[in-house]
């Protein structure tokens, strides 16, 4: 075999390699929830658990935003229109283990709008999770609570 047909075939053998090895990097992070995330409210907070693979090595924060609809019920059990409003919490410092973070986060409580003695009642009609690491947005998702 010449000189030349022998460069060729390993400048191609290379090139082949070396594609390979980015396609698996750029599979590698993929990030995505690990089946559905889970929320729960308590006194106006809604807060969410859940897991997510396919992340990098790097430190992980996740931000929760939600609307929340907080409604007052009166002595005569009537419910006047309530008050909406958007709240959000953030967890920040995740560090990925083989690419995997478990994580729990909460909003700030919604306001109380009602006067007393009127009972309030919240409600989240929509939840967006935010993933962000090294300072990108890998992952964003909306869910309904």
């Amino acid at each position: 075999m010449n000189t030349i047909k022998r460069r060729s075939i390993l400048g191609i053998t290379i090139t082949a390699v070396v594609l390979s090895m980015v396609a698996v990097v750029a599979f590698a992070q993929r990030p995505h929830f690990i089946g559905e995330p889970t929320f729960s409210t308590n006194g106006g907070v809604l807060s969410v658990c859940g897991s997510i693979a396919g992340l990098g090595n790097r430190d992980v924060t996740i931000t929760l935003e939600a609307t929340a609809v907080t409604t007052c019920t009166n002595r005569g059990n009537n419910i006047p229109p309530g008050q909406t409003e958007t709240v959000s919490g953030t967890v920040s410092n995740l560090r990925p283990e083989n690419g995997r973070v478990n994580f729990c986060v909460s909003t700030d409580p919604a306001t109380n709008p009602c006067p007393k003695p009127m009972t309030p009642t919240t409600t989240f009609t929509d939840a967006t999770i935010t993933v962000f690491q090294g300072g990108n947005i890998v992952l964003k998702q909306s869910f309904t609570p």
